[in-house]
């Protein structure tokens, strides 16, 4: 069955943008196993995320785009079993995927990086099937950091909703191992 021209393909097959329930040998390579394994999460921001996809369209809001703090975010997620973002503009899980999976949406991907993908086409396309996004309030840039305008996005798209968008701030924070307390005795 042929899909119509104005039909996008989902974002996690075409854009590679989605977080991952299985990650691949790049992944482990790269040390981000080892990296994120005492990750975190209370049990109170684990209630508020599932209330939060029960009551309306769920985005993940974070600061700046840092692709490691949106693989913590997949990963904590992971842990918890919770819902995981399908789309994020401007971020592709491509280098993370299992070894099939990467060569299975690599030629999409490819394809993404010559054309001039319209994330908020696909972000409103997501969020009417009500599939999980994440979001970035600013971009770094070289001296600073500049607005993505994803909010403005967000109320426009919200528009269209009849349920609420539901807009939980992520913060990942990272803290140095604490000094063991050390007891000597004379």
């Amino acid at each position: 069955m042929e899909t119509e021209p104005t039909q996008l393909m989902p974002q996690e097959e075409k854009y590679g943008a989605g977080m991952l329930r299985r990650f691949g040998v790049f992944y482990l390579l790269s040390g981000m196993g080892l990296l994120l394994r005492r990750l975190r999460m209370e049990e109170r921001s684990v209630e508020n995320i599932r209330q939060a996809s029960e009551n309306g369209h769920l985005v993940y809001v974070l600061y700046a785009r840092s692709r490691i703090d949106w693989i913590a975010l997949n990963r904590s997620l992971n842990k918890r079993n919770l819902p995981l973002a399908v789309f994020t503009p401007g971020l592709r899980s491509i280098w993370n995927r299992p070894i099939f999976d990467l060569f299975k949406h690599s030629f999409g991907a490819l394809k993404q990086l010559f054309a001039r993908p319209n994330d908020t086409l696909y972000l409103r396309q997501a969020l009417e099937r009500k599939d999980p996004c994440a979001v970035f309030l600013v971009q770094p840039a070289t001296l600073g950091s500049t607005d993505t305008e994803v909010i403005q996005d967000l109320a426009q798209i919200q528009a269209s909703l009849k349920e609420p968008i539901q807009l939980v701030p992520i913060s990942v924070v990272w803290n140095r191992r604490p000094e063991k307390l050390r007891s000597e005795t004379l």
